[in-house]
C-alpha cells in the first residue's frame, strides 16, 4: 500500500475523492520506528520492526504495548541434575520448550531464559528434589537476572530420608527489559541431593526435574 498522497491531476473533485480514499486507507497505519526517534514526548505510538510489535513512548523510553496474545512460555528439563559440589551455586538447565512466544532458552547457555520483549512477567518455578542419603539435605533456590542474584528471593527446603522425593515451587513477578535473561539457581549442602527426573510408567507420564511457566502481565 502506497503511503504517498495522490498527485494533483484531473478535476478538483476527482483529486479530492482520491485524497479522501488515501486518507481512509492510511489514517490508522502506524509509522515505523527509526533510528534516532525520540521518546522525549509521551504518547508517540510507532511500529518497531525489530521486535515486530507496537511501542509507545512513556517516561523517556519506547515500551512494547500489550495486545492480543501476550508473551508466554513453558519450559522443562527431562534430565536429572546432580550436585557436583556442596554449598555451591549451580544454574538450572533446560532442554525442552513446550510453548513459547517472545521468550526462549539461550542457544549457547541453556540455563538462560531470554526475553525478546520487555515487560512485567509472572513466573512459576518448580523442582523435584531428591535425596539418596539418610542424612538431612538442605536445598536453596533463587533467581538471577542478567547474572546478578536478586535480593531476598531464596527459598529453602529440606529432605530427611534416603530415597525421599518432593516438589518445591515458588511464584514471582519480574520486570525485564528487551534482551534481559533470567536464571534459576540452586545449591545443596550435600552431593547426595539432586533434581530428579522420573521416567514414565505404564499408567503415568514422565516427571521433569524442573519446570518454569511464564506469562506477561498487562500493566496499564
Amino acid at each position: 500500500m502506497s503511503s504517498t498522497p495522490p498527485p494533483l491531476g484531473g478535476s478538483w473533485r476527482e483529486w479530492a475523492e482520491r485524497l479522501n480514499n488515501f486518507i481512509a486507507r492510511t489514517k490508522n497505519k502506524l509509522d515505523f520506528r527509526l533510528t534516532g526517534d525520540s521518546a522525549s514526548e509521551d504518547g508517540i505510538m510507532l511500529w518497531d520492526a525489530s521486535i515486530n510489535h507496537m511501542v509507545l513512548s512513556t517516561d523517556g523510553a519506547f515500551q512494547p504495548i500489550s495486545y492480543g496474545h501476550n508473551s508466554h512460555a513453558h519450559f522443562f528439563d527431562t534430565t536429572t541434575q546432580t550436585i557436583s559440589s556442596a554449598d555451591t551455586a549451580i544454574a538450572v538447565t533446560w532442554n525442552t520448550t513446550d510453548i513459547a512466544r517472545n521468550i526462549s532458552i539461550d542457544g549457547t547457555d541453556t540455563s538462560k531464559i531470554v526475553f525478546a520483549k520487555g515487560g512485567v512477567y509472572h513466573i512459576t518455578f518448580g523442582a523435584e528434589i531428591h535425596s539418596s542419603s539418610a542424612s538431612t539435605i538442605t536445598y536453596r533456590f533463587w533467581p538471577r537476572k542478567n547474572g546478578s542474584d536478586i535480593a531476598n528471593s531464596a527459598m529453602v527446603t529440606s529432605l530427611h530420608a534416603n530415597g525421599q522425593t518432593k516438589i518445591t515451587f515458588r511464584n514471582g513477578i519480574f520486570d525485564v527489559n528487551d534482551g534481559d535473561y533470567l536464571q534459576a539457581m540452586f545449591a545443596a549442602d550435600s552431593t547426595t541431593g539432586s533434581l530428579a527426573a522420573t521416567a514414565a510408567t505404564s499408567y503415568a507420564p514422565a516427571s521433569p526435574s524442573v519446570t518454569m511457566s511464564i506469562i506477561e502481565l498487562y500493566v496499564p
